[in-house]
């Protein structure tokens, strides 16, 4: 099971708690990562939108605006495989990126430590050059590319509730 929610990028946190249907207050873990006990979430915020996953099992989720970036420097840290995928295409370097940060948001690890291990190209995501048991889906929504990573089956046409 997953659900995914669209809302204003203002009192994430208490719509969250609403939608868990629980006054238990966010906790932090080692790595900031936000949880609670008994649900499983992730939240991202972009411009003025904030995408919220719940699922029965770790999940994460990123997004970001769709436009032209500057990513030379992150583009340069990135393997010959991708680089070749990517070739200047805006949407696909943002798709590459957060795919990634969904998959560290999921495992509560941090870019810092997790992103070198990550290889994402064709729609596949490698960690140490194994595919992780995890299911992954990026799609576009309002403006925004998104990525959700989950243990959970992800449907192929997953509908986003807004709030």
């Amino acid at each position: 099971m997953i659900e995914l929610y669209a809302t204003a990028n203002e009192r994430v946190y208490g719509k969250l708690k609403s939608l868990l249907n629980t006054d238990e207050p966010i906790k932090r873990g080692k790595n900031g990562k936000p949880y609670t006990d008994g649900a499983s979430f992730s939240v991202t915020h972009t411009a003025d939108t904030a995408l919220i996953a719940i699922s029965d099992k770790p999940v994460g989720i990123d997004a970001e605006i769709i436009r032209e970036r500057k990513s030379v420097s992150i583009i340069k840290r990135l393997t010959a495989r991708e680089r070749a995928e990517i070739k200047g295409s805006s949407l696909e370097f943002l798709k590459n990126w957060i795919v990634k940060e969904a998959y560290i948001k999921m495992l509560g690890g941090t870019l810092a430590h997790d992103f070198k291990r990550l290889e994402y190209f064709e729609g596949v995501l490698l960690c140490d050059g194994l595919k992780p048991e995890c299911n992954i889906r990026c799609a576009v929504y309002g403006g925004l590319v998104y990525a959700v990573c989950a243990e959970s089956e992800i449907p192929q046409s997953i509908v986003i509730h807004e709030i």
